[in-house]
C-alpha cells in the first residue's frame, strides 16, 4: 500500500460531527444560561409586583388621609356620638365630626345652629376605611357611605389636648396589600387641627 492510500483510509475512517464530551458541555452551558435568564425574570417580576403593592398602599393612605383631613379642618368638634346612637367614637374604629351643615351652592348655613355628622369607621372585615355623611335636617349634603381608603388593616387617633381644649387628632392608618404570598405593610400617621384651633 503506497502512503496515499494509507492517508485515503485514514481520512475515510474518521467521523464527522461532535464528540459526546463537546455536547455535555454545550448542555452544561445552555442550562446555565436558562437557569440565570429565569432566576432573572422571577427577581424582575417579584420585584416589580412589590412595587406595585407598594404604589397601591401608599396611594390609599394618601387617599384616606386627605379626605379625613379636609373633614378634620371643617369640623367645629368631635362627637361622642351622633345619629341617634347609631354610631359611638371609639380610638380604634370609629370617628366622629361634627361640620356645618351647606345649602344647595354649597354655602354654610349656619356654622353656630346647623350640622352634618361625618363618621369615619374602619370596617375590619371588608378591610376598608369608610366615610358616613349623616346629614342634618335643613343641609343640601347627600347622605352616603363610601370607602374612602382599601387595604386597611388598622386605624387608631388620637385627641391631642391643651390648655383650650381639644382641637387636635393624630390618626395613624395602616394599610397591607399581599402579592403571591408576601404582604406589603405601610404605616402613616397625621396630625390635623379643627378649623376653630389656632396657634
Amino acid at each position: 500500500m503506497t502512503c496515499c492510500a494509507v492517508r485515503l483510509i485514514r481520512r475515510s475512517n474518521r467521523r464527522t460531527g461532535y464528540t459526546l464530551v463537546e455536547l455535555l458541555c454545550a448542555s452544561v452551558i445552555g442550562l446555565t444560561l436558562l437557569t440565570t435568564l429565569g432566576q432573572l425574570f422571577w427577581g424582575t417580576s417579584e420585584a416589580l409586583l412589590m412595587i406595585t403593592a407598594q404604589g397601591t398602599v401608599r396611594m390609599q393612605l394618601v387617599n384616606a388621609l386627605n379626605a379625613m383631613g379636609q373633614d378634620v379642618f371643617g369640623a367645629s368638634q368631635r362627637l361622642p356620638s351622633c345619629c341617634g346612637g347609631t354610631y359611638a367614637e371609639t380610638a380604634n374604629t370609629t370617628l366622629i365630626l361634627q361640620v356645618p351643615s351647606v345649602d344647595a351652592t354649597g354655602n354654610v348655613i349656619d356654622d353656630q345652629a346647623q350640622f352634618d355628622s361625618i363618621v369615619y369607621q374602619f370596617d375590619a372585615a371588608a378591610n376598608q376605611l369608610k366615610r358616613i355623611v349623616q346629614p342634618g335636617a335643613l343641609s343640601s349634603r347627600p347622605a352616603q357611605t363610601r370607602p374612602v381608603g382599601n387595604h386597611m388593616t388598622g386605624f387608631s387617633f388620637t385627641w391631642l389636648s391643651d390648655a383650650g381644649g381639644t382641637y387636635r387628632v393624630q390618626v395613624t392608618l395602616i394599610a397591607t396589600r399581599s402579592e403571591h404570598g408576601r404582604p406589603y405593610t405601610e404605616t402613616s400617621t397625621r396630625i390635623f387641627a379643627l378649623r376653630n384651633w389656632s396657634r
